[in-house]
Formats: structure tokens, sequence, C-alpha cells
């Protein structure tokens, strides 16, 4: 699980501010932290085939407020990383097309598409995919020099060595917010909408 703060002030300067200002901060940080979510998780799904459901807060994206004796806001983001079979993708002779940035093919050289094995999972550090039982059970692979080799058949019962075969990742979300993509568009939030929040806030203290 990843962590992405929004803290805009000093926690060692935060203590000492008045009650009104310190409320207007922690409030105005929790409009623009949930303000930069949304902007990430919208351009997110605009750039890469992904489903609404993989940004959905409270599912893979936990969003943590901003209290008085925490000024800060956090994005927690405990997604597992997509396969690449779960993209737009389509077999060639050189290997697999994918489309993970939308209107973006890109050739992963030597890739193929194949059911797992029965008993077989695709246990890797990024996360593991077990067999599943309904129709289309498949996942994308690629043959890698450094897990070996195996000793395959032919459809005639030929034995044949084969080097060993993996399963292929596309993105992680907690990569993309933790990414320029993503740090960049909470910056932008920020700078625009800060200072006028702030004194928003702090107004609507002081007349209560």
């Amino acid at each position: 699980m990843a962590t992405f703060s929004l803290n805009k002030i000093d926690t060692d300067v935060f203590p000492l501010l008045n009650k009104s200002l310190k409320r207007a901060i922690f409030n105005t940080t929790n409009v623009l932290g949930r303000k930069s979510n949304k902007t990430v998780s919208q351009d997110m799904k605009k750039e890469y085939n992904i489903p609404a459901r993989v940004t959905k807060i409270g599912e893979n994206i936990i969003l943590e407020t901003a209290r008085p004796a925490r000024p800060n806001f956090k994005i927690r983001v405990k997604s597992a990383p997509r396969g690449v079979f779960k993209f737009p993708h389509r077999q060639t002779a050189a290997g697999l097309e994918v489309e993970i940035r939308r209107g973006k093919r890109k050739l992963i050289k030597g890739a193929f598409i194949a059911p797992l094995k029965k008993g077989q999972t695709g246990a890797l550090r990024l996360g593991t995919f077990k067999r599943r039982d309904e129709k289309g059970n498949v996942f994308a692979f690629v043959r890698s020099r450094s897990r070996g080799r195996i000793e395959r058949y032919t459809r005639k019962g030929t034995p044949y060595s084969a080097e060993r075969r993996k399963i292929i990742f596309g993105f992680d979300i907690r990569d993309v917010y933790g990414s320029k993509f993503g740090v960049n568009r909470v910056r932008k939030v920020i700078e625009k909408d800060y200072q006028k929040t702030l004194d928003e806030k702090f107004i609507k203290q002081v007349l209560k």
C-alpha cells in the first residue's frame, strides 16, 4: 500500500496558530485533497484504458482527511498491478499489441495470450493471479530466460525445451499517483486554489 500526503503548512508551526486559522487550514486541506484526488482519478481514466471501479473511493483509494491534530490529507492506494490481458490487445506474429494508454498501441515482442494451466498461479512480487474457472481464463505471458527452462510437448507429443513464461503487467495506479502524471496535477490544484480557498474558510470561521 502506498500513501501520498498533501500538506501546505509546517507541522511545527501549525500548533502555534489560533483556533480559527487552524480550522480554516485543515478544512482547506480537505477540500483540495478531495479535489486533487478527483482530478488525478478523472485524468487517469481519460489517459488509460481502465474501468471507473479501479479508482473508486473506498476500494482501491482510501482518503484520510486532515484533522486539528493532523493537518495533512492522505491518499492511500492499495491496488494490485493490472495484467496486460485486462487491456485491449491483439495477437500478432511479432508479439502482442496492447493499448494501455488510450489511442496508443504498443508492441510487446514475443508476448502471447494463453490460459493459466490448471493448478498454476502466477506468483510474482507484484501480486498473485490464480486460475479462474470462468470462460476466457487467459493471461498475457512472455518467455523469460531468467526463470529457467522447462520441458514442453508439441501437439504430437514430441518433447522440447522452452524458457518458462511469466505474466506481464501493464501498470499500477499507485505508480501513476506517485509519478509526474499524478504529482503535477496535485501541484496545479494547490497552486491554483489554495490561497483562495483558505481565505474563504478563514472568513467563514471568523464570522461564525
